[in-house]
């Protein structure tokens, strides 16, 4: 485990980036300088950054934690950027899926491979999990097949089929009940586990308004909830107002 660690240590560091080497008794593990604050993990402020600590099995103590600095004058190291962008390159591995709320469905394979990379990923900001596409044949195929389905419907029509079959073609299980932790899922997580929460829900949904629909959304945080808000003309619920437009209340999880 030390010599891994190690490895990647010198490797990151040979990509031009500010990691660091730690010591908890006799384990060494990573520190990880991130441009975005990630969400349940221990860090250290050296400077003016932040340093999250990645080990790839639990502390049996985490009373000291034991490293350097490194003189900010001499580092030109950059900070990690947690956002994905395109697709990974990786060996396909795929893993079929059906999905239907009795209206609309959906079928097709995600690669496994992907959602394994996507477990071990630290958990960011919601707004992160909304713009990667990361299987973009598996998209590709779910938009074209959702697009024949919704042929010859009105704007609105659409809208609320695409909406119904979000709130009910997956179960709601909260992260805790799943995995004992907090984990957003990617566009793409939703096809493999089946089972997700308010912002999954709410990820998934946006995309397909965007890509079927080409309006306007918004990711809306509340507290211990998310939802969307859509700009269409002619809906009638709750709205706000925003760059002249109003934008209606729509929530996958209702």
């Amino acid at each position: 485990e030390n010599q891994r660690n190690l490895l990647s240590h010198y490797l990151m560091v040979a990509c031009g980036y500010d990691v660091r080497i730690g010591r908890i008794d006799d384990s060494l593990v990573l520190l990880l300088p991130f441009k975005e604050q990630l969400y349940s993990r221990l860090f250290i402020i050296q400077g003016d950054r932040y340093f999250y600590l990645f080990a790839n099995q639990e502390m049996s103590s985490l009373n000291k934690l034991w490293t350097y600095e490194v003189p900010y004058k001499n580092n030109d190291l950059q900070c990690l950027n947690v956002q994905l962008i395109g697709s990974p390159k990786l060996p396909y591995n795929g893993c079929s899926f059906h999905i239907t709320d009795g209206q609309l469905s959906i079928s097709g394979k995600v690669n496994l491979n992907l959602i394994k990379l996507l477990d071990v990923l630290p958990q960011m900001d919601n707004k992160f999990y909304v713009t990667p596409v990361l299987d973009e044949r598996c998209r590709k195929e779910i938009i074209e097949s959702l697009r024949c389905q919704l042929k010859d419907k009105s704007l609105n029509d659409k809208l609320s089929m695409l909406l119904h079959f979000v709130q009910y073609a997956f179960r709601y299980a909260t992260d805790n009940n799943q995995f004992g932790k907090e984990k957003p899922f990617f566009f793409e997580e939703l096809l493999y586990y089946l089972q997700c929460d308010c912002e999954d829900r709410s990820v998934f949904f946006i995309y397909l308004v965007q890509e079927l629909l080409n309006l306007d959304c918004h990711l809306l945080i509340y507290p211990s909830h998310i939802a969307v808000s859509i700009a269409i003309e002619g809906a009638s619920g709750n709205y706000y107002v925003f760059d002249n437009k109003k934008f209606y209340i729509a929530d996958p999880t209702y």
